[in-house]
């Protein structure tokens, strides 16, 4: 995705590794997700087509956890 800059940003660090809720990184609950794409038009068009079936996914997450 671009950065402020309108610049191809580079991936940083899960940021809900740094979270813990009862000694547990929210990172071990809270799924990530890596486009396989570097061009934000792309990337922006993968999180839109794949939105709805990551919510359902966290939703059993949640169940579980």
């Amino acid at each position: 995705m671009k950065n402020s800059k309108s610049e191809q940003a580079k991936k940083g660090a899960n940021p809900f590794n740094y979270f813990k809720i009862s000694d547990v990184s929210m990172g071990n609950i809270v799924k990530s997700y890596d486009p396989p794409y570097n061009d934000s038009s792309a990337v922006y068009n993968h999180i839109k087509t794949n939105l709805p079936s990551w919510i359902e996914e966290a939703i059993k997450i949640r169940e579980n956890n």
